[in-house]
Formats: C-alpha cells, structure tokens, sequence
C-alpha cells in the first residue's frame, strides 16, 4: 500500500476524567493525504464566476496570510502565505506549491455549507443519525456508534448516539465534498455511571489564519474559536484569526465516488519506559487506498465533563440543572479540538508502556464504512467514519490507545423520552464548618465538593464536611478494588458564590496555608506516606485553580485572587483513607484562609473524610 511519509506529533496529556472522552475529540495531528488533483478539482472554483462545469460560484476565504478570513474571488485577492490543499500536509501554512508535496498551496479557498459547495456545485442537506452505540464484552459492537479506551488493564467502552446534517456537492471529478453546520449537530449526553456526565458538542472551529498547522507542519496554529478564547485577540501579531471548515462549519471533507487514497490512518507513539522521562512524539502515517465511497473529513468539536449525574445544581449545570443543553456555561463545555476521521482503518499503538520496557499496547484498531454516492446524490447517507490515537500517561489509566466510531444512517426522529427528574443537588458546595449558613460571613472562602451522594446533611440541611464513605462503594470509593483503602474524589473552590451562604460576599483571597494533613506528626511509614500524598494532592489543587471567565486558559490560577475571580475550582484530585483493620479511620484536609478585604478576615475551612469498614453498623 502507498504511504505518505511519517511525522512526530506531539499529543497532549488530558486529566483524570477527560480520559474517558477523548477518543471523540482531541487536538489534530497531521492533515489528511488525499490523492487527487486539488487544481482538476477546485479550476477556477472560488473566482466569484459560474465558469463551465459549475452550477454556482460564491468566491472563497483567504486562508493562511496577513489579510485572512476575508472573502476573496481569487488568490490576488489575498496577501502572504497560503495553506496546503490536499497532500501529506494538508492545512499547513505554504509559501508554494514546493511546501505541499502532493497538494497545492491555496490562498482564496472555497469553502461548502452554505448552498454552494467547495467544487462549485449546488449542495444538499442530508440528515443522519448516528447509529446508537451498542456495547457488548467491552466493545462498541461494529457499526454502531462510541470510543473505546483502551489499555493495559482497562477497556472502557462509551456508547454514543446523536443526530446532524450532512450538506453534500455533487459528484465533480469523482469527488463530493461535504460540510456540516454546526447548527444541525445534536449529540446525546453521555452518562458514565454515577461518576461524571460527558457532552460532545459540534464547534465552528477558527485559528490565527484559518490553517491547521504552522509552516513547520507540526505545530497547531493557534486556536482563536470566539466566545471559547479571546476570539481576535489571541492572533495579535500572528495571521487574522479565520475559519478551518468555513464560516459555521464544524466539520469538512470529501468523499471519493471513484476511490480515495490516503484512507488508513496507523499511529505509533513511544512513551518511554524510563520513570519521569517526556514520551516521544507520536509517529503518524498516512497511506493505502480505498474503494469508491470512501471518506475523510476533519471534525471539530468540544468535550464538556461535570462531575456527577447529567442533573444538578451545580454551576456547570446551568439554569435549566440539566448538563448538555444551551444554558451550560462555556467554563463546563470544554475546549475545542479537531479529530481526523475515515472510512479506511485506522490503528494504533503504544510502545515502552506503562513504565516497562518493551511492553506494547495494542495495535487496536477500527474499520469504517464507505458511502454510497448514489444514494447521497438521492439525499440518503449512510456510512461509518472512525479515528484512532495514542495517549500515554493517562491520570489512572496509564498509557491508552483510543478508537472512536460515528456511524450514520438515514434520520431517524428522536423517541420521545419520559420526564426528566426534577433535579437534585448531586456535588454542591460543602462549607467547612458548622456555623448557621444565613449568618456565616467568611465560610464561602474555601469550600469543598465531594463525590458521595449517599452522605446525610447536617442539622441546617447541607451537605456536611464529615463525609463518610463505606469501603468498597462504588458510589465514593474510587479505588474500590484495594480494599482496606477508600479514594475520595475533592474539590476545593475558592472566592465562592454560594446561594447556600447568603451573608457571605466574596471579597477575594490574600494568603491560603494548610493546617492539615500533617504527615510529619505520624510515625507510621505507610500511613506518613499516604499523607503526605494527601497533602501533596490538596496542595496541587489549591494552587491550580480553573477561572470561569477564562476557561480556555485551564488550571493555572491560585492566591492571591481578586473579588471578582469568583468560584475558582480544581479538578477533581484524590485523597486516600487508610481504613486498617476493621475501624473507622479519618483523614481531615484544613485550609485557613484571609480575604482580601481593607480589614482582612481570616477563616478556617475544614473537611473531614472517614473510611469505615462495609462489616460495621
């Protein structure tokens, strides 16, 4: 089979739940590597003219220059570099045709999705559903819809169902091109037991200059989607900020009705045996040939994670308490990023694992679909589209390999379902102490969330700093299989706006400091150790804190913090309790804080975590 080269592509490290979503969006790596003649196709296709063989023609997009994002009616239209259409580095900043070895260097790109597709034909809505995800030993049965994380010990599948619209040309040189809306795009919530909810949601994808990579082919361009970042801001002194599929576009490809080359996707990724050594840049190759039908495409997207049910209270929930609807706030809908998907195989495979020379995970792979384009041209589409990555040093999972399957059928009009349950407090916010919550002035300082929705309420009917949890319950014991042991998931939230604590205004934060845990004071070396694992943990997320307001920028903040950074929240981190023997056993975190008022008030904030044995009353 034909190859198109290697390239080392840097993946990123995701945190302890996000794991389980991955495989449905994470940062593109190298463009697709189709073999075809860009300059047969796109002719005179985006000169704002119905030339001879086009049906329509509404100019194209500058991409990859310093006047990027405009509307353009040829590449005069345009100043500076290009971006690479078609070959081994497709969407790559170019200078000419030299940079885009099987491609061309285009700088007025036409784009599709708006009545006039990017060969200059008329275009077509075809809705789709996704086939329903359907697990079985594991699995996502073939042909149906989901991710499978999977790694040395663990196969976490995550079924998934959903419904868009494919916006297709016509057949032009063998070729259709396709585009989806942001707009038509409707994924299900994904539930993942009682631990945490997922939300994948189609975004109208823009970087500095409208490419995918940096004239190095390596390096993303940098990500400008607005609302999501700083919009226009984030290209100050780079290429204008401009869009990767088209305006409202999440999603662009193409589909070959005489054939696609460049249709399997094989990843290598060395994530080196030596403890504390950075993996290797993943190695991505490109290749083989597929059969009439055949597609890639590039799909951005974001993944949204809330701890708990997908219904709740909580600030991620939004007004509605339900999670993956239109009020969620952007602080809960995650990051955009941009998966390449085909219809070919796609595999994938870790080297050196898990800290242990020699030891490989996988090759996993995946197989899609291929369409058919008679059936497209008669507004039905069936087909399935499948990604493959690796991932090494995974919080809990360790190093993974990731496949993922959307598979579309004609619509299907969503069943009616029975009425939500009126939301319910599922993580809410435990202030850590036991003052009367309407007169309590300084408790929103530092508060806690706790995953254990058993937990009784305190007197004042809130949820109590004494959380207990029963060895073993998978409904707070994350480490259910060490017995002896029950693994807490926390949080610590700072400068709170908490409904609960109405006499409480948040005034910001000067200094923290922790009182406890104090491993030093315990002679035990087991238990000094896990302590300090506990302090270790707890002090990580005091000072990498996520601003609601600036969620792109991620888990950078700690004190001290204004009065308007307003419930700055970790991630969720672990805390252990040693449970020993058949005894309750307790391990208390105790933060002491001062805000940053004229007359500063100190508070002292407290959550004490207890272990009991599943033998006692």
């Amino acid at each position: 089979m034909g190859g198109y080269g290697k390239v080392g592509v840097t993946l990123p490290r995701f945190g302890r739940l996000s794991v389980l979503l991955l495989p449905l969006a994470v940062a593109l790596v190298q463009g697709s590597a189709l073999a075809f003649s860009p300059r047969a196709t796109l002719g005179s296709c985006g000169n704002g003219l119905i030339d001879s063989g086009e049906e329509c023609d509404d100019g194209g997009i500058c991409i990859g220059g310093s006047n990027a994002g405009v509307i353009c009616h040829g590449d005069n239209d345009c100043v500076g570099s290009g971006v690479c259409v078609a070959g081994a580095k497709e969407g790559t900043s170019c200078v000419d045709d030299s940079n885009c070895p099987g491609g061309l260097c285009v700088r007025c790109r036409p784009f599709g999705g708006d009545g006039c597709a990017s060969n200059c034909t008329t275009e077509m809505d075809v809705p789709v559903s996704l086939v329903p995800g359907q697990v079985q030993s594991g699995q996502i049965v073939a042909g149906t819809s989901g991710a499978v994380v999977r790694g040395q010990i663990i196969s976490l599948p995550v079924p998934l169902q959903g419904s868009l619209v494919v916006t297709a040309g016509k057949d032009r040189d063998g070729l259709v091109p396709i585009a989806v809306r942001v707009d038509t795009t409707n994924y299900a919530r994904v539930p993942i037991g009682n631990l945490a909810c997922g939300c994948l949601r189609g975004v109208a994808g823009m970087t500095c200059g409208g490419t995918l990579f940096e004239a190095d082919g390596i390096t993303p361009s940098a990500d400008c989607t607005p609302s999501f970042t700083a919009g226009a801001r984030v290209c100050a002194g780079k290429n204008p900020c401009a869009p990767v599929h088209g305006y409202g576009n999440s999603a662009s490809g193409t589909i070959g009705c005489g054939g696609l080359d460049g249709v399997d996707v094989g990843y290598t990724q060395d994530c080196n045996a030596a403890i504390g050594q950075t993996p290797a840049p993943a190695i991505l190759s490109i290749g083989g040939s597929g059969p009439a039908g055949s597609a890639r495409l590039l799909n951005t997207a974001t993944i949204g994670v809330v701890i708990g049910l997908c219904f709740g209270t909580g600030d991620a929930y939004g007004p509605d308490g339900q999670f993956c609807t239109a009020d969620d706030p952007l602080s809960s809908q995650g990051t955009p990023s941009t998966l390449p998907l085909t219809t070919g195989s796609a595999s994938g495979v870790v080297v050196n694992a898990n800290n242990s020379l020699g030891l490989s995970i996988g090759p996993f792979s995946m197989h899609g679909t291929t369409f058919n384009c008679d059936d497209l041209a008669s507004g039905k589409a069936s087909g399935n589209v499948v990604g493959v990555f690796p991932a090494c040093d995974q919080p809990t999972a360790g190093d993974v390999v990731m496949v993922s399957s959307f598979s579309m059928m004609d619509f299907i009009s969503p069943t009616p379902t029975v009425p939500i349950p009126t939301p319910t407090p599922f993580v809410p916010l435990i202030r850590g102490d036991h003052r009367n919550p309407t007169k309590a002035r300084q408790s929103c300082q530092v508060e806690w969330r706790v995953i254990n929705p058993n937990n009784p309420s305190d007197p004042y009917g809130l949820p109590s700093n004494k959380q207990i949890c029963e060895d073993g319950d998978l409904s707070c014991d994350f480490m259910p299989t060490d017995a002896g042991v029950c693994e807490f998931q926390v949080q610590v939230c700072l400068n709170n706006m908490d409904p609960a604590l109405p006499a409480c205004t948040p005034k910001g934060i000067s200094t923290l400091s922790i009182k406890s845990p104090k491993p030093d004071h315990v002679h035990n070396p087991a238990l000094r150790q896990l302590l300090q694992d506990d302090l270790d943990a707890l002090n990580n997320g005091l000072t990498h804190l996520l601003d609601p307001n600036y969620s792109s920028l991620g888990y950078v903040f700690g004190a001290p913090l204004t009065a308007r950074q307003r419930t700055l929240c970790s991630q969720p981190f672990p805390i252990d309790v040693l449970l020993g023997g058949l005894h309750k056993q307790s391990v208390t975190l105790k933060v002491s804080s001062m805000d940053a008022s004229p007359n500063p008030k100190r508070d002292d904030s407290m959550l004490k975590l207890v272990c009991k044995s599943h033998r006692l009353p």
